[in-house]
């Protein structure tokens, strides 16, 4: 699995770079904060950007709103050790979360703010996961090469009445995350 180096002779050592990798199961609903805490690690947020736009075309279909809602944009960088591991775009509709409500208290994780604050309650997300590699303004963000690979993990969160409260693309460096699923 790439966590051990054995070397003839030598002994084997944990491969570098492991102890800050962030390793979590997909079926498990939990953000990028909460996985790094239950593993021990310090994560920090740079870059916050929160605004809000009016939902396009596209948008509309994604969250299922009318031409012209109103959308809370939060865009961030997630880093570990302070190095960027993670990029992060939520879009949801204002009505469920005005901008000013992403103070100076949020901690990075849009979900655990809408958990915490109990705003809605969560029933499930669909996610897809997508290699792309990077373009150049997620390489400044991320502070990796232009065309380096990444992990796209495009979300859509639902309530139990199935009606979208959010979606979100969150771009993961791969050097820094092993994601995994149970099958049974």
């Amino acid at each position: 699995d790439g966590v051990l180096i054995r070397r003839h002779g030598v002994g084997t050592f944990v491969a570098p770079g492991y102890e800050h990798r962030l390793e979590s199961g997909l079926e498990r609903l939990e953000s990028i904060l909460e996985l790094a805490e239950r593993q021990g690690l310090e994560v920090q947020v740079e870059g916050l950007e929160v605004r809000q736009v009016v939902a396009d075309p596209n948008l509309c279909e994604q969250l299922q709103v009318s031409p012209g809602t109103e959308i809370t944009s939060v865009r961030r960088a997630i880093l570990v050790d302070e190095t960027p591991v993670a990029y992060m775009v939520d879009l949801i509709p204002s009505s469920i979360l005005p901008p000013e409500e992403v103070d100076e208290t949020f901690n990075g994780s849009v979900l655990d703010l809408l958990r915490g604050k109990q705003i809605v309650e969560i029933a499930q997300v669909v996610a897809h996961i997508v290699a792309i590699t990077a373009d150049r303004a997620l390489s400044a963000k991320l502070k990796v090469r232009r065309g380096q690979p990444l992990l796209l993990l495009e979300e859509t969160v639902f309530t139990d009445a199935g009606e979208v409260v959010e979606c979100s693309r969150n771009y993961f460096v791969p050097d820094h995350f092993q994601f995994h699923v149970v099958r049974r």
